[in-house]
């Protein structure tokens, strides 16, 4: 965890990649970029005044309530309610029209676990179905059956994208590869 690699990007420079990508969603309105440095889970809203850097959650934390692989529902439960938690003082602080994109791994495999084909955007109703898969794990599917990983860093990821994308009501979210 930890890369941010989009965060450097747009705090640093403006390169193809931002020039290609980025900025034709900034000319749509202010971008918000998920990224994860260290534990923390973070946002930076990007206007073009200025950028907010938020911190809405913790891996370390929503992990804390998953202790088992395949995780149990009274986990996940746990797990949505302190990540709701986490974001409900937050959500006011994000502006009206709201584009949310990354390049973090965690992101990118979660997104490629739900398609078989390159995924550049993932979409809510994509992250609700593969929150079923996970649903259905945790109340006994096997995991394999559904072709999804039983470990707590995917069910992390997964609740934590999941909650952020309907609270904040983000209907998709850009992946970028960061080594485009």
């Amino acid at each position: 965890m930890g890369g941010y690699s989009i965060f450097k990007l747009l705090h640093y420079k403006m390169d193809s990649l931002s020039k290609h990508i980025i900025q034709p969603l900034l000319n749509d309105g202010p971008l918000s970029v998920l990224f994860l440095k260290d534990d923390d889970i973070m946002l930076r809203v990007i206007k073009k005044s200025n950028n907010m850097d938020l911190k809405v959650g913790s891996m370390q934390h929503i992990k804390h309530h998953i202790q088992s692989e395949p995780a149990t529902a009274i986990e996940l439960e746990a797990a949505i309610a302190s990540i709701e938690d986490e974001l409900e003082p937050v959500i006011p602080s994000l502006p009206a029209h709201r584009t949310l994109v990354t390049s973090e791994l965690l992101f990118q495999k979660i997104a490629g676990i739900a398609s078989d084909k390159d995924v550049s955007n993932f979409k809510v109703d994509d992250v609700e179905r593969l929150f079923n898969c996970l649903a259905d794990v945790a109340y006994g599917t096997p995991a394999k059956l559904l072709g999804i990983p039983e470990n707590r860093e995917f069910a992390a990821g997964l609740l934590f994208l999941r909650e952020l994308m309907h609270h904040a009501n983000f209907s998709t979210i850009t992946l970028l590869n960061s080594t485009s």
